[in-house]
């Protein structure tokens, strides 16, 4: 949007025949500095979307790097590209007065603020607007694809649920996109994290993050969150839709049962040599990071949570 308001002023200036034609200072500076400000705008969309695959948890330094060099070339071709139309523009028609540099920094800092201040302002009514309707933020969803497990297509899938901050729905996708099965994680509400991957012994993957931890069974098209109860490690399946309250834990006779917004899902109790011999498998982040690339913390015991239960026993396990 910002790129074609700045080309607004200058598409009617050169679209009169007078003010064409015109060659001084401030004409020619409207004729000219716009054209550059979206110039740097343009120039730095694929780039800096390029900077997006760049980990922020490994190379937090590198992309800060590639977003300033991205943002100089940026600036470097709109001053280059406002050069030469106020050059073309002074031999085109001729001109006799004096050059003066003063209009165009001036209208550089006024269209680059402006620019700025204009994308904000969109982006507050439409947040604003979105709110009074009740309407909830969702992007779209972004596939990380992991290697296929016992013959079975697998990806960790994120999109945001804020407009700005980070929170996310993460699932798993099971399968290819058409007829897949999908599972769902935790919805994330305290910022941007990563996930790691270790291999059990019975070839399921444990799946790990500050907020839960899971146990992908991948010929079972299944994910199971596990969580501690009355001193046992229990795990129970995740639902196929979001969810948004989870971690309460109940027991009727010899079973127990684990919720999902309200709803009861029986838990399996889990064997106690379940993780002895378990491997680094890789992490996730903006994408699938194999064992041996990246820098992760490894675990050196499992960390199952503890769930909550009605009857007010200690939790760590959800809302």
């Amino acid at each position: 949007m910002a790129f074609f308001f700045l080309l607004v002023i200058p598409v009617i200036l050169w679209a009169v025949p007078r003010t064409r034609r015109m060659t001084g200072n401030w004409i020619v500076a409207l004729k000219s500095v716009p054209v550059g400000c979206a110039v740097i705008i343009a120039s730095m969309m694929v780039p800096v979307a390029g900077v997006g695959l760049v980990s922020q948890e490994r190379y937090p330094v590198l992309r800060w790097v590639l977003m300033l060099s991205f943002l100089a070339l940026g600036i470097v071709a709109g001053v280059a590209v406002i050069f030469g139309i106020a050059r073309f523009i002074r031999r085109r028609y001729r001109a006799t007065n004096r050059r003066a540099i003063l209009p165009f920094v001036l209208l550089f800092l006024f269209f680059g603020i402006g620019t700025v201040w204009v994308a904000v302002a969109y982006f507050m009514i439409h947040f604003a607007i979105a709110l009074h309707s009740g309407e909830r933020f969702v992007g779209d969803w972004r596939s990380f694809e992991l290697p296929p497990e016992q013959g079975v297509e697998l990806a960790f899938e994120e999109r945001p649920i804020h407009p700005f901050q980070a929170e996310y729905e993460y699932r798993l996708r099971f399968g290819k996109a058409d007829g897949a099965v999908y599972r769902y994680l935790q919805v994330n509400t305290g910022g941007r994290i990563a996930f790691t991957l270790y291999r059990l012994k019975d070839g399921r993957l444990f799946l790990g993050d500050k907020d839960g931890d899971y146990l992908v069974d991948a010929a079972a098209r299944q994910l199971l969150v596990l969580f501690e109860y009355n001193g046992k490690g229990y795990g129970a399946a995740c639902p196929d839709r979001v969810f948004h309250d989870w971690g309460w834990a109940t027991q009727e006779g010899e079973t127990v049962f684990y919720e999902f917004d309200g709803q009861r899902v029986e838990a399996q109790l889990l064997p106690p040599e379940l993780f002895d011999g378990w491997s680094f498998y890789g992490s996730i982040s903006n994408k699938f990071f194999p064992a041996g690339e990246g820098n992760v913390v490894l675990l050196k015991t499992p960390p199952v949570r503890t769930a909550q239960s009605p009857a007010g026993e200690t939790s760590s396990a959800g809302d």
